[in-house]
């Protein structure tokens, strides 16, 4: 005979069973579309059973931003407690296992992402544009940037800037991943990890965050893989525009950093 359901486990199904299909609705109509009353009768649930276990959709959905914050803070801790901040192998590794990590979070947890990027396309309060969505990983970039700074001194970039515009680089890629069918995974951690390092190198030059040699020919650091190559065929990608050659310039105009021609003379 089978063993009936404890009244926690039902309530636990409940509410399971509310998340689901909240989640769905949201995300295929936006949060102010997807009545509660939906919700519960796509549920088969009494619509006041909402409300025991949540408050409010917003509620609701500010309660899975939490969970998901925090499960992912804790897979992210381990990776960076030993790492050897004057290590560049050390620094690649984490950052290239954080990546992996912080993109493998999104797109297990798809439709919740989905969910809460309505409910942000409808408006985010001033603290949240201010600080963003995801403190547990607002603290640890920092943190970890605090560290690496420390060496330099005053001549240390901030560590909040540069805390925040890596917080915007890392979720505009791992949404890319998420809604883009053209974005994949492995190659959006290899972006991340290029771009994050390359960013604080040049913020911080001090730093021994790169390999001293550039291209895969030369580099013998696990850098290799995620670097660009010496040249950069930027034609391949935006039809139109010339290829960058190893010396900065290109056949049709100026290396890099090289004063722009006056338009106002005519030519020569």
């Amino acid at each position: 005979m089978q063993q009936r359901k404890t009244r926690k486990e039902r309530k636990s199904e409940t509410r399971k069973k509310l998340i689901d299909t909240a989640l769905d609705c949201i995300s295929s109509k936006g949060c102010q579309e997807a009545s509660i009353a939906e919700i519960t009768r796509r549920a088969g649930v009494a619509h006041g059973t909402f409300y025991v276990h949540f408050p409010s959709k917003e509620a609701l959905l500010e309660g899975l931003l939490t969970e998901f914050n925090m499960n992912l803070a804790k897979k992210m801790v381990p990776i960076w407690v030993e790492i050897d901040l004057g290590s560049p192998d050390d620094a690649f590794q984490a950052v290239r296992k954080s990546a992996e990590t912080f993109l493998d979070a999104l797109l297990d947890n798809r439709k919740f992402v989905e969910a809460y990027a309505q409910k942000a396309a409808q408006g985010l309060g001033i603290h949240e544009l201010r600080d963003g969505i995801n403190p547990p990983a607002t603290s640890l970039i920092r943190g970890w940037l605090d560290r690496l700074f420390t060496p330099l001194g005053p001549d240390a970039p901030d560590a909040h800037l540069a805390t925040q515009a890596l917080l915007a680089l890392w979720i505009r890629v791992g949404l890319q991943v998420v809604f883009n069918e053209r974005s994949r995974r492995d190659e959006a951690a290899k972006l991340l990890v290029a771009m994050t390092l390359g960013a604080l190198s040049g913020l911080a030059p001090g730093l021994e965050l790169l390999p001293r040699h550039r291209g895969n020919s030369q580099c013998k650091a696990p850098w290799a893989s995620v670097m660009v190559p010496a040249t950069v065929q930027i034609s391949d990608a935006a039809p139109g525009l010339p290829a960058l050659e190893p010396g900065g310039g290109s056949a049709s105009g100026p290396p890099l950093g090289a004063p722009l021609p006056d338009p106002r003379q005519g030519a020569s």
